[in-house]
């Protein structure tokens, strides 16, 4: 993982949140301007997320849209309810 890497991924897992998604559970890491994203992905307490796989697609497009990225990959599960 090169510096720009490191950058990348600060980027692309900040999408989450800002999104209303918990990547808390999830490892995102850009290696080689590829995004990997796996793990488990819910919404946020208290927002209005009405499917967590639609919203983590749409930030998924977003982050295919920084750049830097070529391709985002995304092997996780999804949690639609949210439990602490």
């Amino acid at each position: 993982m090169n510096a720009n890497d490191v950058t990348l991924t600060k980027k692309a897992r900040s999408y989450f949140g800002k999104h209303s998604l918990d990547a808390s559970n999830a490892d995102v890491r850009v290696l080689y301007g590829t995004c990997f994203i796996t793990g488990k992905i819910s919404r946020l307490p208290k927002t209005k997320v009405e499917n967590v796989e639609k919203q983590t697609d749409f930030v998924a497009g977003l982050i295919r849209q920084i750049p830097g990225i070529r391709e985002v990959v995304l092997h996780c599960s999804f949690q639609e309810e949210y439990f602490k």
